[in-house]
């Protein structure tokens, strides 16, 4: 089957520990793109720092950037996508490793910023050759979500290091090891595999039409997504692992081999000779009529993918995830630029799907369900024990049966239930139509579902089952007296 799309990474993998790209590679490389392929990178390196390797490989397609957290053009540098980490967290995670002694930068607006000139300040230059910005306290520096966090040190201090900060951060930050130098804190959501999964779409190019080549952890999820997953022989045990394929190493040139002999080998796809150029626009629009058959197949298999979709309801329009997914569900708070400190409520289809995020259903709060669901009732049940603290950072989680066939529809599809929040950007109007919703939003979200006007911003009733007696958190379709007809022992603010 023909590829289309062919995603590799940097260090370790196109290249070694000179820097320099191979002439055989950038060879394999050219004859890619003369064969009307897209050919880009997928590296943890600033825009800045990838752009000698842009320019001497001739990509053609937008580059991956920040472990998948930025997506940009390789021309005008136009970010086509970006997410940062909330900054609570980034001075949090900025105070532990302080204490640590372990050295830091920062990244904003494509820079590194660090507190003092180190020995390993000085290594991150020599490695990704990008000058780093001297700040003095970076605390009291940082006002701003940044990008990109990396801790640089010798191999075995992060090796011992990363254990601990990934379980503090669990649900919070994704913590990946980038070089042996190097450990990268980037928002949860941000990956390469998602950022493949995004490009692609962007593209119009499908999963099974992608190639992905890489060497280490941080790799690994972006070679098992894509359709032929590629490892060097040098490559980490993770990233082999994910590999269909095991080249020869980067000392052997292993991704021209690669190219030449797994994807030019392939059957060309006809009339694209030359057709390929840089500054790819993305499609016109996401919206896609919500009662097309095909574009609620096409929406399922984004949320399958980590994506995010927006489509009506029996309120108003609504963002979702699969929300058995952390990094789709942090794709959320991203694209809605949503406070982190906030739960993110889940849709159902039928009772049964309670069970994967909820300890249990309290006898009131069934009676409820019974008389209410579907409808405009959310109902704030204990959390079971493995719920992400993406989704919600207290003891509850808010769930929903909505009363409109187009969730309803997604969910018995997927197979899951969904995170979802309404389709705007917080602080803003929450939208009746999907053309409301590309207005806010734009091509931050993968596909908008045009169902026509929904009834309008009346929200759900809310109540709480994890306080004694039941709490009323918010009158909306449902009135008080509603409820207390069947819980007469409801606490009313």
């Amino acid at each position: 089957m023909p590829y289309r799309l062919i995603v590799a990474d940097l260090d370790g993998t196109l290249m070694g520990d000179d820097l320099v790209i191979p002439d055989e590679v950038v060879a394999a490389v050219q004859e890619v793109v003369a064969a009307g392929l897209y050919f880009t990178i997928a590296t943890g390196r600033t825009f800045a720092g990838a752009q000698p390797f842009i320019r001497r490989l001739g990509v053609n397609a937008p580059v991956i950037l920040y472990q998948g957290a930025e997506i940009r053009d390789p021309v005008s540098g136009e970010a086509i996508y970006q997410a940062c980490i909330p900054l609570e967290w980034a001075r949090e995670l900025l105070a532990v490793v302080k204490e640590a002694g372990v050295h830091a930068n920062v990244f904003l607006e494509d820079q590194p910023f660090a507190e003092a000139y180190t020995r390993e300040a000085e290594l991150y230059e020599q490695i990704d050759a990008v000058r780093v910005q001297i700040v003095g306290d970076l605390l009291a520096f940082l006002q701003h979500s940044p990008t990109k966090i990396m801790l640089v040190g010798e191999p075995a201090q992060l090796a011992d290091m990363a254990p601990a900060l990934q379980q503090r951060f669990a649900g919070r930050l994704r913590l990946t090891r980038s070089h042996r130098h190097f450990l990268e804190a980037v928002p949860l959501g941000a990956n390469k595999a998602r950022a493949l999964a995004r490009l692609a779409r962007h593209l119009g190019v499908l999963r099974h039409e992608t190639v992905a080549m890489g060497d280490n952890d941080n790799d690994a999820d972006m070679i098992a997504w894509a359709g032929l997953g590629i490892a060097v022989d040098n490559a980490s045990p993770s990233a082999k692992q994910a590999a269909d394929v095991i080249a020869p190493s980067v000392e052997r040139a292993g991704a021209a081999w690669a190219i030449r002999q797994l994807v030019l080998q392939e059957p060309p796809l006809p009339n694209l000779a030359g057709q390929r150029r840089c500054s790819v626009p993305p499609m016109e629009s996401p919206l896609c009529p919500a009662g097309d058959p095909d574009c609620i197949a096409r929406a399922v298999e984004i949320l399958r993918d980590g994506g995010v979709v927006a489509f009506p309801t029996d309120t108003v329009y609504g963002l979702a995830a699969d929300a058995r997914l952390p990094d789709a569900v942090a794709e959320l708070y991203i694209v809605k630029r949503r406070a982190p400190d906030k739960f993110i409520p889940i849709l159902i289809a039928d009772e049964a799907d309670l069970h994967r995020f909820v300890s249990q259903v309290p006898d009131a709060a069934r009676r409820l369900m019974e008389a209410f669901w579907p409808g405009g009732l959310t109902l704030i049940l204990p959390a079971a024990p493995n719920v992400p603290p993406i989704i919600t950072p207290g003891p509850g989680i808010a769930v929903r049966m909505p009363n409109h066939p187009v969730p309803l529809e997604l969910i018995r599809r997927l197979g899951a239930p969904l995170a979802t929040t309404s389709a705007n950007i917080s602080g803003m109007k929450s939208p009746s139509t999907a053309q409301e919703v590309f207005e806010q939003l734009g091509r931050r979200v993968d596909l908008i579902l045009d169902g026509g006007p929904t009834p309008g911003p009346i929200p759900s009733t809310i109540v709480d089952f994890t306080a004694s007696p039941p709490q009323l958190l918010r009158a909306g379709t449902l009135a008080a007296a509603e409820i207390r007809r069947l819980i007469p022992d409801l606490v009313v603010p």
